[in-house]
């Protein structure tokens, strides 16, 4: 059965399947937040999925898995999961975070060069040039100006502004608007 504790905060619920389930916060009250457990589902009848970022008003970014083992990058808005494709000739993709807008970041993945940064616009898949080239790393936050960060750079208007001291395996994962 469910149970919540107020205690620990935790809310048990029976799973008959695995599939994805985000808390999500609609509301802020004086005893506490509140939350709503929503299951996002799969794509394609997929076996799974992961939930990877969160926007300010509520949209999900992450990857289903399908039934061949396909990663498949999505945005789930308004009680919809979306296939957000990915680049020609690739053969799967990961949205590692989504802003307001809907507009997501990760990567494109393909088996001769790895993964591909790649930034997810309704419906466009745009590799994001970097100077590592293909495989050249993965695309990790993104803000409600359309600022994203790839490796150990910080894109503006898409072109880069590197951070001294940051290697290329640095992994940012959050971006606020200043």
């Amino acid at each position: 059965g469910s149970s919540i504790s107020t205690v620990t905060h935790t809310v048990t619920l029976p799973v008959s399947h695995f599939s994805v389930y985000a808390l999500i916060c609609p509301a802020f009250t004086g005893q506490g937040a509140i939350y709503d457990v929503v299951d996002l589902g799969v794509l394609f009848g997929g076996i799974g999925a992961v939930p990877l970022g969160l926007s300010s008003n509520g949209k999900v970014s992450g990857y289903s898995v399908s039934s061949d083992q396909t990663l498949h990058a999505f945005v789930w808005q308004d009680g919809q999961l979306i296939d957000l494709g990915h680049l020609d000739g690739d053969n799967g993709s990961v949205a590692n975070a989504v802003n307001s807008s809907g507009i997501a970041v990760g990567y494109s993945n393909n088996a001769k060069d790895g993964a591909f940064p790649a930034l997810f616009d309704h419906g466009t898949v745009t590799p994001i040039n970097t100077e590592f080239g293909p495989g050249g790393g993965n695309a990790t936050a993104i803000n409600d100006l359309g600022d994203y960060i790839v490796a150990n750079a910080f894109f503006r208007d898409k072109k880069p502004t590197h951070f001294v001291g940051f290697v290329p395996s640095t992994e940012s994962t959050a971006l606020n608007k200043s």
